[in-house]
């Protein structure tokens, strides 16, 4: 029998081993996690209760992917799977997860790899923290940004907003369809683009309208992308836009109510004055273009001819009437068409030349046509023509020919011209005749009325003639689109049109004769108005052209009009009343407030957006800057607009690029970043880190600015930086002495560590040993704690920052008795884990008093937290290494065999120093069939099926190794390798002698 007793005590020992816990949770405001390879928690903290509502215990063995929403998990999904197949540190990934109530928060997660000796990766470490309401906010700001601008899109007037240059700097949809520009084109041109030339002067009147009254009305003539113009009106206001005086323009098409103000003052001035003083007089001034419609239709029916009227250009008065199909086949080619046309103009000149009836065969088909003149006072107007008749000149071979020469559908021409009746030369003639009858007296009544309208200041036709005079004006103030009244000296409508009525939801009759004010004006304001009205006119005050007020409909609604206004005067100059002209602009207010609402929300957006915003000119003048960056740059608006360049705040070190940035963005704007970090300087001198985004503002040489403060960020980089340096270090070096150096080498990049001490704490002897330490002055190699300021440090378990004032004082107060050489500041913050002050850590200057700061404090905390886990952590990982090569000398002076394989990969990882000297050789790294039996695959008699599906039991067995021609006792078992895996450990005990001994009996 063999004593296996040593090797039973080295199992126990390793199955000791294996259940050390090496990792322990910190005290963070964020929740620190560990995850295997594999992406399975290993290690979670308590702060996971608080954020997700999972104790730690429920989270072990999930993926973070479990954790997250379907879609969440597979976006996620894909970014971790580069991360690790990278081996890269996770930074600042923002992630969707549910809480164990199904909530779901956003979480920023960071994260490094945990690196083994060879490079391989076990693992990542790292924190989330919970960014939800920071994400809600983010996402409450663009949907209110996303209301405003639909308020602006969707109004009906075209809304277009420009700055003092004229320039047009944002545009609605609606502006964009009258105008016939996509949005892109239209906000990149200047106002003249869109005028006609003869109506720039009202720019700078808008600018000087707005000045002196707050509002600007005025009609012009503008023109769309495809050249051609239509009138409008314009409506706009001065206003803040983006942080600067802009200028508000609602412009609505007129186009169809100047033609009807054309037509109408054409009218007027034909019918009201002499005929020799009138240049163009048109038939439709004289008749009514409906009634000379119906007479035409009339005949031409009756008669069976077709009829036209035509001005002396040969252009149409009248609509076409009984044409033929025939001639309407022929008109629908190019050619006939052209032919009908120079037929028509032909026969126009030889009535132009007597002035009398004329006809003759038309030069297209060769159907008899005629024309007669139409003349009001001697003066030739129009002509009025009739045709399309066959005299039996025409035949189906002249159709047929004619058809085919115009390149017409000869088949339809032919069966339309079967249907057409002769009319014998004679009947023409006949109706030409009667048609000349007709023409003469249209002229007649024509001429008549215009010599009525002209004499009426003979006495017997005056009151007929103001009658249609009257009449007439009416039928002019029911067209207009405003509202007209007249209100006499005793405050009574005298007069009032359609409009008015519709307006103020009366009948006429039920307006005219009764009081203004008392009817049509609201109460509140009744005694103002008459009050206003009887000083006017009684002559004390000057008439007001424009005012806008209230009125009071029948249904008791107000509506708010738009007043222009001028005084009727007697022949003696005495005001008798007031003529006013009025559009209803309750709407245009209702949208001009909303506007209004809209342009002060993006204003407020713009000034409380919580970033730093700037309006830079092109010689790099800061024109406009909100509160935020007031704040930033500690300056003041009155001291930064218009006085201060950009320069002045950038680091002298940023400078230059940032000048050429600028001056690059207005030559060639898409050869410059949009976005860059650069250093600022505030009022105080003090260095802040930024992230800019800059653009132009379209149409102008301006830039728009935002700034975001990243000084912390970039802080916190650099913190991460040196903690990642710090845990990396962990992995690279052998022992604390080791590791020590280079944290003080990766903590100088944040902070002085020219005197720097990690002491751990000996509380049982009360006691401090310096683990690692760098002084200028003392060299002590530890010391009692007694009353030592590193003593106050680990018993408050605080962080100290003491001048040479707070030391006095803490002397003077016995709380303290300073040991060594009295440095000018001394900062010492202690090493905390699981809430037990393991330690502190130390740094001092003996020159510079101000060298830390109550920030360098808050630094340090944070950083010293993690080093006294990862100082635990590595003296654990010491104290295992020691233990285990204790287990491995006790295996080596075992004088059986040991192994240890993978039993996945059958490589070797272990075999004592009984081993080499059996095989002769150092198996180690090989593959375990191949060593010990010699063979290219797997032993048909490998247990590790065996001992895998029975973990923690041992498994006995004999065997017959055939390269060392001996027989072994073999106890295999599962136990857990220091990187956590599952692997095979073997002793095998030689009984090769007992065998003899116990053949030699049997043969005995």
């Amino acid at each position: 029998y063999k004593d296996i007793t040593e090797v039973k005590k080295a199992e126990e020992k390793l199955k000791e081993s294996e259940k050390r816990f090496r990792d322990v949770a910190l005290s963070s405001a964020d929740w620190i996690w560990e995850v295997d390879k594999n992406g399975r928690y290993t290690f979670a903290s308590g702060k996971v209760k608080q954020i997700l509502g999972y104790d730690p215990e429920e989270i072990i063995g999930k993926t973070p992917l479990e954790l997250m929403p379907k879609e969440e998990a597979e976006r996620i999904g894909k970014i971790l799977e580069k991360f690790v197949s990278e081996k890269k540190p996770i930074v600042d990934l923002e992630n969707w997860n549910l809480t164990k109530k199904g909530e779901k928060i956003c979480l920023l997660t960071n994260g490094i790899p945990i690196i083994d000796e060879k490079g391989g990766l076990l693992g990542y470490r790292g924190v989330d923290k919970d960014i939800t309401e920071r994400k809600k906010a983010e996402e409450g700001l663009r949907k209110s940004e996303a209301r405003y601008r639909s308020i602006f899109n969707s109004t009906t007037d075209s809304l277009l907003i420009f700055d003092l240059n004229g320039n047009i700097v944002e545009a609605n949809p609606q502006a964009c369809k009258m105008y016939g520009y996509p949005y892109e084109e239209l906000i990149k041109l200047s106002g003249k683009d869109i005028v006609r030339p003869d109506y720039y002067y009202l720019f700078e009147k808008f600018k000087r309208d707005v000045q002196a009254t707050g509002v600007f009305h005025a009609e012009s003539v503008d023109i769309r992308k495809d050249g051609t113009q239509f009138n409008v009106e314009v409506r706009g206001s001065e206003f803040d836009y983006e942080g600067k005086k802009h200028l508000l323009a609602v412009i609505r098409d007129i186009t169809e109510r100047k033609k009807m103000e054309e037509i109408l003052e054409h009218r007027l001035t034909a019918l009201t004055q002499p005929l020799s003083e009138v240049s163009e007089l048109k038939l439709t001034d004289i008749i009514d273009i409906e009634i000379l419609q119906k007479i035409q239709d009339a005949f031409a029916h009756a008669l069976g001819v077709a009829s036209i009227i035509l001005d002396l250009d040969c252009n149409p008065i009248t609509k076409e009437s009984n044409y033929c199909e025939v001639c309407r086949l022929i008109r629908k080619t190019v050619k006939g068409k052209k032919n009908c046309t120079e037929s028509g103009i032909t026969l126009s000149k030889k009535v132009k030349e007597s002035m009398k009836p004329a006809m003759h065969s038309c030069q297209s088909i060769g159907f008899l046509e005629a024309c007669v003149p139409i003349v009001v006072g001697g003066k030739h107007i129009a002509n009025w023509f009739i045709g399309q008749s066959n005299t039996m000149d025409v035949d189906a071979k002249r159709i047929r020919e004619y058809g085919k020469e115009i390149g017409a559908d000869v088949d339809a021409m032919l069966a339309a011209f079967e249907k057409m009746p002769e009319m014998p030369i004679e009947k023409f003639k006949q109706i030409l005749s009667l048609l000349w009858q007709i023409a003469l007296d249209l002229s007649a009544y024509a001429y008549s009325t215009l010599r009525l309208t002209n004499e009426i200041n003979m006495r017997k036709r005056a009151e007929e003639v103001l009658k249609e005079e009257r009449d007439r004006a009416q039928k002019y103030l029911d067209v207009a689109g405003v509202m007209i009244i007249v209100v006499g000296a005793d405050q009574k409508v005298t007069l009032i049109n359609k409009r008015g009525c519709e307006i103020l939801g009366y009948k006429e009759k039920e307006i005219i004769g009764k009081n203004w004010t008392d009817n049509f004006v609201p109460e509140r304001n009744r005694d103002e108005v008459k009050t206003v009205l009887k000083k006017l006119f009684a002559g004390e005050i000057e008439p007001v052209e424009y005012n806008e007020n209230v009125i009071l409909t029948k249904s008791g609604k107000e509506r708010i009009i738009a007043w222009h206004n001028s005084v009727l005067k007697d022949e003696a100059g005495n005001i008798i009343g007031i003529l006013s002209s009025g559009e209803d602009i309750t709407e245009r207010k209702k949208m001009e407030a909303e506007l209004r609402e809209s342009e002060e929300k993006y204003r407020t957006t713009f000034e409380n957006t919580g970033t730093a915003m700037a309006i830079l000119e092109k010689d790099a003048t800061i024109s406009l800057a909100n509160s935020r960056f007031e704040k930033l740059s500690g300056y003041s608006k009155e001291e930064i607009e218009g006085k201060m360049k950009w320069t002045e705040f950038v680091h002298p070190d940023d400078l230059k690029k940032m000048m050429e940035y600028h001056k690059e963005r207005r030559v060639n704007p898409k050869e410059v970043p949009k976005q860059y970090e650069f250093r600022a300087i505030n009022k105080n001198g003090n260095i802040l880190y930024m992230l800019l985004n800059v653009d132009l503002i379209p149409g102008t040489k301006q830039s728009i600015v935002s700034l975001i403060d990243i000084t912390e960020k970039k802080k916190m980089e650099k913190i991460r930086s040196v903690l990642y340096k710090i845990t990396n270090a962990v992995s690279i070096t052998k022992d604390l002495s080791e590791l020590f150096p280079l944290i003080r080498k990766y903590l100088g990049e944040i902070i002085d560590t020219t005197n720097f001490l990690i002491g751990l704490y000996d509380k049982e002897h009360d006691t401090l040993s310096f683990t690692y330490k760098v002084d200028e002055k003392d060299k002590y190699s530890s010391f009692p704690l007694g009353k030592t300021l590193t003593a106050y440090v680990i018993r408050t378990g605080k962080s100290l920052l003491a001048t040479e004032k707070i030391i006095e004082k803490l002397t003077k107060a016995g709380k303290i008795e300073p040991i060594g050489t009295l440095s000018k500041v001394w900062l010492g913050v202690p090493l905390k884990t699981d809430k037990e002050v393991v330690g502190v850590i130390t740094v001092q200057s003996y020159k510079d008093a101000s060298a830390y700061t109550e920030e360098d404090i808050k630094l340090l905390e944070f950083v010293s937290h993690q080093i006294a886990i990862i100082i635990k952590r590595k003296y654990a990982e010491e104290t295992l290494q020691f233990e285990r090569a204790q287990f491995l000398s006790i295996f080596d002076s075992i004088n059986e065999i040991i192994y240890v394989t993978d039993p996945k990969t059958y490589k070797i990882l272990y075999v004592n120093k009984a081993f080499k000297n059996a095989f002769q050789k150092d198996p180690v790294g090989g593959i375990c069939y191949k060593e010990f039996q010699g063979l290219e695959s797997p032993c048909e008699f490998c247990t590790n099926e065996i001992i895998l599906k029975e973990k923690g039991k041992t498994y006995r067995w004999e065997y017959h190794n055939p390269i060392l021609n001996r027989d072994y006792m073999i106890a295999d078992r599962i136990i857990k390798w220091p990187d956590g895996r599952d692997v095979r450990f073997e002793l095998a005990i030689d009984i090769t002698d007992r065998k003899l001994l116990e053949q030699q009996r049997e043969k005995a």
